[in-house]
């Protein structure tokens, strides 16, 4: 097949949370299943979601432009609420690729957040990465992305892990902090790009903020996605205002 088309030839996902809901979600879906499989417009919801009858995703009452708080269960550390593709993207066949998100937290404390790409997107996916003290663990062996992490105690920041690329992912947290520190009931704006070679780019509120050469792996494919999670017995929670995410079609198949 030709490997260059007229058309369509860029895909783009923008959820505005303007209405659209998943909430209790053991009304729906049996409660021994580890996930409630619901799409959630162009996008699926996965993770640890039906341990309770009070994770889900629902919008904010009288939130402009529309806002959905998503929510964690609270059985124990990992239980996560996720919104994203499936794996489906490739760096070296689909970039750019284009990650955008607005997001805030009510607090800053027993929750964490993570917004970017994963080679991995399980019905009952949990932790992509993790932080404790000054220590990244990277779970997932291919991801870039933005995680908070209320375990990383050095400072209550934005950090940019990445691995699975030809640099070498680091788990010492303060080689790859923020300028940022979020502040509760604000919003941040997360933005990664990707290019086909590999290298990301980290930016927060219009500031660049990383560029790593190599930092994902251009071969495997992958799912681009949002969440959050409970560090503890304690459910997590984050407003999203916006979920963008793009890039060039693939037509060589």
């Amino acid at each position: 097949m030709a490997t260059e088309q007229s058309g369509r030839g860029r895909i783009e996902i923008f959820e505005d949370f303007l209405g659209a809901e998943c909430p209790i979600l053991n009304t729906v879906a049996p409660a021994a299943a580890t996930s409630a499989l619901l799409n959630f417009g162009s996008l699926v919801i996965r993770g640890d979601i039906v341990e309770t009858n009070t994770a889900g995703i629902v919008p904010v009452a009288d939130a402009l432009s529309g806002v959905a708080r998503f929510t964690s269960a609270a059985v124990a550390d990992g239980d996560a609420v996720y919104l994203g593709t499936e794996t489906c993207i490739s760096v070296s066949l689909m970039a750019p690729i284009i990650l955008e998100c607005r997001v805030e937290m009510a607090a800053l404390t027993v929750r964490r957040v993570y917004m970017g790409l994963s080679g991995t997107y399980a019905d009952a996916q949990s932790d992509i990465c993790t932080g404790s003290d000054a220590t990244l663990t990277l779970t997932e062996a291919d991801q870039c992305g933005f995680l908070y992490d209320s375990g990383l105690t050095e400072a209550v920041k934005w950090y940019m892990p990445f691995k699975g690329g030809t640099t070498t992912g680091t788990l010492d947290a303060s080689e790859v902090v923020s300028s940022v520190t979020p502040v509760a009931e604000e919003f941040d704006i997360l933005r990664l790009e990707v290019d086909n070679n590999g290298t990301a780019r980290w930016f927060i509120n219009g500031k660049l903020e990383q560029t790593v050469e190599g930092a994902i792996s251009t071969s495997t494919v992958l799912s681009a996605l949002i969440g959050v999670l409970a560090t503890s017995s304690v459910s997590g929670t984050a407003d999203f205002d916006y979920f963008y995410i793009s890039a060039n079609r693939d037509w060589t198949v």
